[in-house]
């Protein structure tokens, strides 16, 4: 929607393939901005993957595919004192669950 308006959201969904064995992997992106006044807005922004064959470093010459939900919520706060001036709060969270499928070693 319209990010110049008092409240807007977006939300985008896609697809994307896994490098290594080709699998299929999707997201979900949505997004919330309310501007409570000229100087201060709020934003709330939700991500979602799920992930089959996520390949990871594990240590060394080591590496792993992963079947995974990964969950991020942020939110953001934003108060403009001047045109040079802004103070900004984030806070973020991460959440995986996964669970291994294949492990590979580089020779």
């Amino acid at each position: 929607t319209n990010s110049a308006k008092r409240f807007a959201w977006s939300g985008t969904f896609g697809a994307q393939q896994e490098e290594l064995d080709g699998q299929w992997g999707y997201s979900a992106d949505f997004g919330f901005t309310l501007k409570a006044s000229d100087r201060m807005t709020l934003d709330l922004d939700l991500r979602f993957k799920k992930r089959d064959g996520w390949l990871l470093h594990r240590w060394g010459r080591n590496f792993a595919t992963y079947e995974a939900d990964d969950f991020q919520p942020r939110i953001e706060m934003d108060y403009f004192f001047s045109a040079r001036q802004q103070l900004r709060f984030t806070m973020q969270w991460a959440g995986i669950r996964a669970k291994s499928l294949s492990y590979y070693q580089i020779p």
